[in-house]
């Protein structure tokens, strides 16, 4: 949906985001870097179906709107709903506001239903009219109306939100939109002009002209700012130490204080006479230049303010502010000039920021560090209705049926593109809200607000239902796990089960229900939030399981139907079906095809459930031990080895073909020197058409139940032969995860292909690749020559056994105790204190800084097989451990500057919240991946064009499926972005890149990497627009979060560095660019050692720099020390060495003519000195006959060293 009032697109990162590499230059990021990983084949790009326009049909269409705007023009496609109008509108800054309305086709006095397609209404064709009309309300409507007037208010006086974070605004530097501006002037005065006269309109031109003097006098200081603000963004000091307090910007607006406060009034609930004649409910308001209390009702026909007092209750409509109206911001303004003022800035203000910024994430992302001055404020939308808010387990009212709600939008059909686009969103938005709700429940269950359904239990076995959500603690209460680490073992078990859902809702059979399904970690708790199965908690019949084991393998059932349809999703993932003893010696053998501790049961809706799916991929084969029972394969693994075994039996098939065709020619070639005949070509093509068609690629199984605990009773069945081969293939996958997979991955380290610089991407690069992260310890001990993988793997091993511990401490400690807890356990892990601090909250933690170290040593020993050798974390690598630790337990910090040197850099205040880590099933839309993978593999392959409309297909869906704010939606802005990069627009470019990294924000956190990325994609577009401040005050944050969360062995550092001494050449700011150019020689021998090959480019830009800046002793100083470096590594008669000595040479004569120009323009000034003081005696002498006097210099100065007597007879 398009709108000519708005930017031209809202267009859209890719989490992959390319890093731009270079040392002398900001060089283009190439797309085809790694094709043959990342791309499919040509043909299979091509049949990926982009929906044609015989499915969606573009309207133009005229929305006119109540406000001063007047009227839209908007395009819409005839796949949107209605409510993607009302959307629309509720986005659009000038009827943000206005929320009780409904649409209607000018001239056709019919409501369109909000929830109706475009195309079932035939009316609403191009050129069609849409006009808002008022809709009387009811009190939901009502409490929504106000609702969003307080969200607008306080979403207008703060800039940033923890829970909706975007600093994006507040690094940006970049004029008022002047094309933007103009079309909204203009629209308005086309709509004056239609209710104007002419009269009005030279009445109006006049008063313009009078107030010229005064609009140049604001923009000439609107020009000094602007000039102040571009000085404080080129200005940057390569030698600044990045410090955590300045992790937020201070350049915040002031905020817009509007109102003071507005709730419920007392007054409650309405009487009757008066709900007779349409009042709802009653507030209170206080506004800033009016001292006293509004009473105001809301009623169906609108807001008035009524003749209550505190203490007097008469709802009949105030003589002194006598008016309804339909809309309550429209009766504040009327009576509150500063509301009326206030209330205009901020919408002002929210209207210039990117429209990204203001959507809230339908998943809030959790950031580690935040001002504490910051938290603290009178938020007006959170301001309470009620004075009393209690939780009650037994509500009022119907709560949702998640179960109904997802197992129905499963049955959905999903022939077409457009049913799958709706099914997708719906199952997008249920999920969103069943974590939203199941956050809420979990905080209410670790508080021990919400009573437990089975009290009589121990309290670590306690259940929970909260809104139709059952909730649950990860601990192990059946001594089930004890052999893989008790509590801990049911974590892991708790987070495969997550693994399994999703693995299941991927392949989507039909006729298999799994459950909504979500982990909370907060305060050192795992809950594990399901959706009810009908009749689980009630009813035996569920609790009889059709399929699977509920005893631990005492007995197991495989229901025929179960079984059917298990079998073909187990194929599919890459399980066989086996037989299994169970270990009932009276029950026979049982033939199924999943881990036998799934369960099947069908519920009272008469669907088939599979729960407890902790085994949808095969054991790892390299980790057999008890203790190891829930190491599982990667189902990313399950596929590279599944299809590395395909092409490696291609192969051999290819090579076999080959050698028969030779051996054949042979034959053929002998046979025709025999007899003279010829072999019959029909029947060779056929015999050949046969055997290929009998040729089909090995299918790879799995047996699930393989590597059993030692103690199972339980067994396989199987002839000794079978039970082999099955062996072997389980081993075969192991031995090519670690030989193959992580050879790979040590391979990419050494050339510098992959370059994780945190925990994060480190993950995310091993999981990519099926790896799995008990891996770790071993691919530390394979990067002994590589110094920033075995840094980043000893920081992620710490980071990971600390919040163990950390979760473990947190669980055990009383609530009123926490921040003093995690105060004390940060300066035991960061500080030099060798015993916990005493406080005056009257606990202190029994841990001491050797103890704390001595269990995280014993817990990387035992988790990663890994043995380290420093027991503290290295000091520029601490902000960085620290940030991976609050991410990890949700712990939020003051972002202040810590003393590491010190026992205690921690203080209590210095803890400021502990939020909720989230993990659930996190649906997206096939149609839009599958787009989305097209469009990156035809922008590898450079064509353009085709990958443009890929990208702006897939775009699309993400945002129909998603919504704006998704790392899907993220990714399709970022690579539109690099197809407007390649095709030079790079104003399109750098509009794609912000809406991608605004969401990357806002989805991934702020510090993230491909946020970091996105940001210097950004300041790359903006620097080859020629938009260098723009591009400085980007490229200063991101070197700033380098420096502040990397170390000496940042890989990327050097990339970074260099690009920003580009910009700050192209600023002619030489000093500061030679400065970071140096820093970056400093970076490659931290990773490559001395005069490495690398640093011979950077040393010829600094050679460059002096040039320019007419140095050409230190030019040539440093072009030198390049040449001898390529000549070292290259050899003197490379095209690079030789390049290097023709610019030494050129210096030198640059320098040789330097210094004749000096030498020549100081002698000339010595002529000009010597001229100028003969001027001078000739004045003091004050000759008769100055005729006398030559007028050349050197003639003047053979004059004065002649006699006296002869000056008189010179000619």
């Amino acid at each position: 949906m398009k709108s000519s009032m708005e930017n031209k697109e809202q267009q859209q990162t890719s989490q992959d985001g390319y890093i731009i590499p270079g040392d002398t230059s900001i060089p283009l990021p190439d797309p085809a870097q790694e094709e043959q990983q990342q791309s499919p084949d040509q043909n299979e790009v091509r049949n990926i179906p982009l929906v044609s326009d015989a499915q969606h049909q573009d309207i133009n269409i005229s929305l006119k709107t109540p406000v001063e705007l007047g009227t839209i023009k908007l395009t819409i496609s005839d796949t949107d709903s209605i409510g993607d109008i009302h959307k629309f509108l509720q986005e659009t800054t000038e009827t943000c506001l206005l929320t009780s309305y409904h649409l209607e086709v000018e001239g056709i006095p019919k409501k369109l239903n909000e929830f109706a397609d475009v195309k079932f209404y035939s009316e609403i064709t191009s050129g069609a009219t849409l006009v808002m009309k008022k809709a009387p309300y009811n009190e939901r409507s009502a409490n929504l109306h106000v609702n969003r007037l307080k969200s607008i208010i306080s979403s207008g006086e703060w800039e940033t939100h923890p829970t909706n974070p975007s600093l994006f605004s507040l690094y940006s530097f970049t004029d008022e939109n002047p094309i933007e501006d103009q079309q909204q002037q203009q629209q308005i005065e086309n709509n004056n002009n239609n209710n104007n006269s002419n009269n009005k309109l030279n009445v109006q031109n006049k008063s313009k002209s009078k107030k010229s003097k005064s609009t140049s006098k604001k923009s000439s200081k609107k020009d000094l700012e602007l000039a102040e603000r571009k000085k404080e963004v080129v200005q940057v000091d390569a030698t600044q130490k990045a410090l955590l307090s300045n992790y937020y910007p201070t350049n915040f607006n002031k905020p817009i204080v509007v109102l003071r406060r507005i709730d419920r009034s007392g007054w409650a609930p309405v009487p009757g006479y008066r709900a007779l004649l349409g009042d709802l409910f009653y507030m209170e308001v206080e506004l800033v230049d009016i001292r006293e209390t509004l009473f105001i009702t809301a009623n169906v026909i609108g807001f008035f303010i009524n003749q209550s007092t505190i203490n007097t209750f008469n709802p009949a409509v105030s003589s002194k502010y006598g008016a309804t109206h339909h809309n309550l911001y429209e009766l504040l303004s009327q009576y509150s000039p500063i509301f009326a003022r206030g209330l205009k800035s901020l919408l002002k203000r929210i209207s210039r920021r990117n429209s990204y910024e203001m959507i809230p994430n339908s998943i809030p992302v959790n950031t580690w560090t935040l001002k504490q001055n910051r938290s603290f404020h009178y938020n007006i939308a959170a301001a309470s209705e009620s004075n009393i808010d209690v939780h009650d387990p037994e509500m009022r009212g119907q709560p949702r049926d998640w179960n109904e709600e997802f197992q129905a939008l499963r049955e959905l059909p999903r022939g077409s593109i457009s049913e799958r686009i709706l099914r997708d969103r719906a199952f997008y938005r249920v999920n969103s809200d069943f974590v939203e709700s199941a956050i809420r429940g979990a905080k209410l269950v670790v508080s021990k607000t919400i009573p437990p359904i089975n009290p009589l239990e121990p309290e670590k076995a306690h259940m929970f239902v909260y809104h139709n959500i059952f909730l649950s603690f990860t601990l192990d209460t059946r001594d089930y796990y004890v052999n893989c680490g008790g509590d801990a073992g049911a974590r892991v078990a708790a987070n495969n089960d997550l693994k399994g859902v999703k693995l299941f809702n991927l392949i989507d059979i039909d006729g298999i229900s799994t459950i909504c399904t979500a982990i909370i970690d907060y305060r050192g708790h795992r809950i594990l939030a399901q959706s009810l199965v009908p009749g689980i908690l009630s009813n035996e019949r569920t609790s009889d399981v059709k399929y699977g084991s509920m005893d631990n393998g005492q007995t197991i059932k495989a229901d025929p139907e179960f079984s059917e349809k298990l079998a073909k999703l187990s194929s599919m993932l890459h399980l066989a079906e086996r037989e299994v003893i169970p270990g009932d010696a009276l029950s026979d053998p049982v033939k199924i095809s999943t881990s036998y501790d799934s369960k099947g049961i069908v519920g009272l809706d008469g669907r088939k459930y599979i729960l407890d799916i902790m085994r949808a991929t095969p054991r790892d084969p390299n980790y057999k031990d008890d203790k190891h029972m829930l190491c599982l394969l990667r189902p990313e693994l399950i596929a590279s080895y599944t299809e590395f075994v395909r092409s490696q039996w291609e192969q051999k098939i290819k090579a076999e073909k080959e050698s028969k065709r030779k051996q054949e020619e042979k034959t053929d070639a002998f046979a025709t020197q025999e007899d003279g005949s010829q072999t019959d070509e029909s029947e060779k093509t056929e015999t050949a058409v046969a055997e290929t068609a009998n040729e089909q690629p090995p299918h790879i199984l799995f047996n699930a139940n393989l590597l059993g605990a030692s103690n199972s009773i339980c067994r396989l069945k199987g002839t000794p032969e079978e039970l082999k081969a099955d062996m072997e293939t389980l081993e075969a996958a192991g031995n090519f995860l670690k030989e193959t997979m992580i050879g790979n991955l040590i391979d990419d380290f050494k050339l510098f292909n992959l370059t994780p610089v945190d925990g994060q991407t480190l993950t995310q690069a091993m999981h990519s690749r099926g790896i799995n992260m008990r891996y770790l310890g071993h691919i530390a001990k394979l990067c002994d020559g590589i110094p920033f993988a075995k840094e980043v793997c000893f920081n992620e091993m710490v980071s990971r056994a600390t919040k163990h511990i950390f979760s473990n401490i947190l669980r055990a400690a009383p609530q009123a105790e926490l921040s003093v807890v995690a105060c004390q356990f940060l300066n035991c892990f960061l500080g030099t204190q060798t015993i916990g601090a005493d406080t005056n909250n009257s606990i202190k933690l029994k841990l001491t800084s050797v103890q704390l170290w001595d269990q995280i040593y014993d817990l990387i020993k035992e988790k990663y097989d890994y043995e380290i050798k420093v027991r503290s974390v290295p000091l520029e690598c601490r902000i960085n451990v620290l940030r991976s630790i609050c991410l990890k337990v949700g712990l939020q910090i003051n972002s202040k500057d810590y003393d590491f040197t010190k026992d205690e850099p921690f203080v209590i205040d210095d803890i400021v919240d502990m939020v909720c880590v989230v993990k659930h099933l996190g649906p997206r839309s096939s149609d839009a991946i599958e787009l989305l993978e097209g469009g990156k593999a035809l922008l590898a392959k450079r064509e353009f064009e085709k990958a443009s409309n890929y990208l702006v297909e897939s775009l699309a869906f993400c945002q129909q499926v998603h919504g704006p704010i998704h790392t899907d939606t993220a990714n399709c802005f970022s690579s539109l972005a690099m197809v407007a990069f390649y095709t030079k627009e790079y104003n399109d470019a750098i509009e794609y890149q912000k809406n991608a990294l605004i969401i990357t924000e806002k989805t991934l956190g702020v510090d993230h990497h491909d946020t970091i990325h996105s940001y210097t994609n950004l300041a790359l577009f903006c620097q080859r627009a020629d938009r260098f401040t723009e591009a400085m005050g980007y490229l200063k944050h991101v070197i700033y979060l380098n420096d502040l969360l990397g170390s000496d062995y940042n890989p990327e550092r050097s990339s970074i560095y260099t690009s920003a001494a580009i910009i700050l050449q192209d600023l002619k700011e030489f000093d500061c660019a030679i400065d970071y150019l140096k820093k970056c020689i400093e970076n490659h021998k931290h990773l490559f050692g001395e005069d490495h090959l690398v640093s011979s480019s950077t040393l010829q830009s600094i050679a460059q720099i002096y040039a320019e800046m007419k140095n050409f002793t230190e030019a040539e100083k440093y072009q030198k020390h390049s040449t001898a470096i390529l000549t070292r590594y290259l050899g003197a008669n490379h095209p690079r060495t030789i390049e290097s000595m023709r610019l030494t040479a050129l210096w030198v004569d640059e320098m040789k003519k330097e210094k004749e120009s000096e030498k020549k323009s100081k002698s000339t000034s010595n002529q000009q000195q010597q001229l100028k003081q003969n001027k001078q005696q000739l004045n003091n002498m004050k000759l008769n006959n100055m005729s006398n006097v030559p007028k050349d210099l050197e003639g003047q100065v053979k004059w004065f060293n002649q006699d006296d007597s002869k000056k008189g007879k010179k000619k």
